[in-house]
């Protein structure tokens, strides 16, 4: 990924379905590695410090302990908006079950 990192626009990790829990846990919690020690090699080793080029994952349905709603959402944007305040911002997968 390093190699074409200055040809990237954006990437798009999942944070569900794996080791990190970050709607329940925060971005700081939980498991090894957390949400934010995987997403901050991202920025740092990948595209050379710039967290813009890394859009946060949620999944609203069909991940099990992995959903997370709104609330849950803002609550983790809002942690990591503490250590990169200018970031990529968020995605939810299965936008389609998004009712509101």
């Amino acid at each position: 990924m390093r190699e074409v990192a200055a040809s990237v626009d954006f990437i798009m990790p999942q944070y569900y379905n794996g080791v990190t829990r970050p709607n329940t846990e925060g971005i700081n919690g939980g498991v090894s590695p957390s949400a934010l020690a995987h997403l901050r090699t991202l920025v740092t080793d990948v595209f050379g410090s710039n967290p813009t080029k890394v859009v946060f994952g949620f999944c609203i349905s069909g991940c099990r302990e992995f959903n997370s709603n709104a609330q849950q959402a803002v609550s983790v944007m809002n942690e990591l908006k503490e250590v990169y305040p200018c970031n990529g911002g968020a995605f939810f997968w299965n936008a389609v079950e998004d009712a509101n």
